[in-house]
């Protein structure tokens, strides 16, 4: 079945990763989506990204992707990204501010041929501003936007996220904005420019944290688990050494898990967690806590949850969640053949449509598709 986006055309100019992860949505959606490499350099480092195309990286981002190489620093490479754009829908490119001007691969010189064009820069800072020329990365993003201090305990370091988490919210508010400007065209006619970038994106996303800021004294008080956005959560460790996650939302849930374990005494915990509370009474609770929780082991609780539905959750592994029956129910993972890897676990399309449900099709190998794209042109 054909995704959302089948009939549009995208050209994806980038080395960095939020950019490819933008390319990655609208190609999971449906669309066919051109990635256009640097030729491989000596030595054999093709991209600033990706050392193979069998990293886990390019597995990652070039989902259903093309990838062509194109060297447009020259006449012949522009004039074939030039050809291509004219008949494309929508171009992404990652560069620096000034990059593409420089190569003839800017909004203006594409749409002076193509008016229609939806053309979005992905960048780290934007387009303008007194950090618009740093190259970003996931450190230089967290630390640039309050997210590394916000993953901290109150009188503790920074916390170095073991996962990327700004590359993701940079490409998802990118191709949000890639669809809204290709709604526009289609009412209108009108292609148009975007100027995304990382740095406006985590924001938006760390919102509670910005309005605690202005609206409260949170910053002064924050909490064991401040990244939470529920001061009464909190994990604990089971009997067989595992962990679950405890978030009563309110206290009548909280009084229900009370009930079903048989300890009315703890009817006033959830509110000795909370961040108002004193440290002292806080940890004099989370004592008694800690000693309840490992009376079980983690399936053990995770299975009573089932029942009473209080949100007390167990902690899995990647692994263990990605091969979960619900996960399987899902459809999270699927198998493909992938010629230089043989069978490979693949994560599918997370939406789910009545009609136009998009799935993983295909991997493309670093430049495989050059000759194709370039005969499509004719």
């Amino acid at each position: 079945m054909a995704g959302p986006l089948t009939g549009t055309t995208v050209l994806e100019l980038d080395f960095m990763a939020p950019a490819r992860y933008t390319g990655y949505l609208l190609a999971v959606l449906g669309a066919e989506v051109i990635n256009i490499e640097r030729p491989a350099r000596e030595g054999g480092d093709k991209s600033l990204t990706f050392r193979e195309d069998t990293d886990s990286r390019w597995l990652w981002y070039q989902q259903n992707k093309k990838s062509m190489t194109l060297d447009i620093k020259t006449p012949e490479g522009r004039e074939i990204l030039q050809r291509l754009a004219q008949r494309s829908h929508v171009v992404i490119e990652g560069f620096r501010p000034g990059a593409v001007e420089r190569l003839g691969a800017d909004y203006a010189t594409l749409s002076a041929r193509n008016p229609g064009l939806v053309y979005c820069s992905v960048s780290a800072f934007g387009q303008a501003g007194p950090l618009k020329d740093l190259f970003g990365r996931e450190t230089v993003y967290g630390a640039s936007t309050g997210l590394l201090d916000l993953c901290r305990e109150k009188s503790g370091p920074p916390v170095m996220l073991p996962f990327l988490i700004t590359d993701v919210v940079g490409g998802m508010h990118a191709a949000l904005a890639i669809l809204a400007a290709l709604k526009h065209r289609e009412s209108t006619g009108e292609g148009q420019y975007i100027d995304a970038c990382t740095f406006d994106a985590m924001f938006p996303f760390l919102g509670l944290r910005a309005y605690d800021t202005w609206l409260s004294s949170w910053f002064g008080s924050r909490p064991r688990h401040a990244t939470s956005g529920i001061e009464t959560m909190d994990t604990f460790e089971t009997r067989d050494g595992r962990y679950v996650v405890v978030t009563p939302d309110s206290q009548a849930i909280w009084n229900r898990f009370c009930k079903a374990v048989e300890r009315p005494d703890l009817e006033g915990a959830r509110a000795a967690l909370d961040a108002s509370a004193s440290p002292e009474l806080r940890e004099q609770v989370r004592a008694r806590l800690a000693e309840l929780f490992k009376s079980k082991t983690r399936d053990e609780w995770t299975a009573l949850n089932r029942e009473i539905n209080v949100g007390l959750v167990g902690v899995l592994d990647l692994d263990e969640a990605m091969s979960s029956e619900h996960a399987t129910v899902r459809g999270i993972v699927k198998e493909i053949h992938y010629p230089p890897l043989g069978t490979i676990k693949a994560l599918d399309a997370p939406f789910k449509f009545s009609k136009t449900q998009p799935t993983l099709q295909r991997y493309p190998q670093y430049g495989g598709d050059t000759y194709a794209v370039i005969e499509s042109l004719g």
